[in-house]
């Protein structure tokens, strides 16, 4: 009878082929449009073709760290995305591309780990943490300010 670690290690190559197999459809998707349709696409992005390339390559779950930093500091994503899109897209284009990934992963998953023993937290590898803070402070102002009304009326 296999041992479950066994059949993790037949499953991780798996995971692989399957997270390879899925880059390569995005990559292939993209490649089926016309260098015109990519221009375009990417011109609506604020991003240049290349770039739009880069991030396709890093498949559909790119930002997902994103999503969970986002959730940590209850920020909500959803929102961010209907009232500024472009600062949505600029933060999922940062967190993917973002050589901290690993790092911000481990922090994620053990939130002890979020603030290391030298003092260094999330802040100070992560590219997208002055948006970050702006919008825990909006977020912040709002509730206050929405709190207020109440209180007056």
């Amino acid at each position: 009878m296999p041992h479950s670690s066994d059949r993790q290690n037949v499953r991780r190559p798996l995971a692989r082929f399957i997270s390879w197999w899925r880059t390569r459809s995005e990559l292939a998707d993209l490649e089926c449009c016309g260098s015109a349709e990519v221009d375009r696409i990417a011109g609506d992005l604020g991003i240049s073709a290349s770039e739009l390339r880069t991030l396709a390559s890093y498949g559909p779950n790119a930002a997902e760290l994103l999503n969970r930093r986002m959730a940590a500091l209850r920020i909500d994503a959803d929102r961010v995305g209907t009232l500024d899109p472009f600062t949505l897209r600029d933060l999922q284009r940062l967190c993917t591309t973002c050589r901290s990934r690993k790092q911000c992963a481990r922090d994620l998953a053990d939130p002890s780990r979020d603030r290391a023993e030298n003092g260094q937290d999330w802040q100070d590898y992560c590219p997208n943490a002055a948006t970050l803070n702006m919008l825990v402070a909006l977020e912040s102002y709002r509730a206050e300010t929405s709190q207020a009304d109440r209180v007056a009326s």
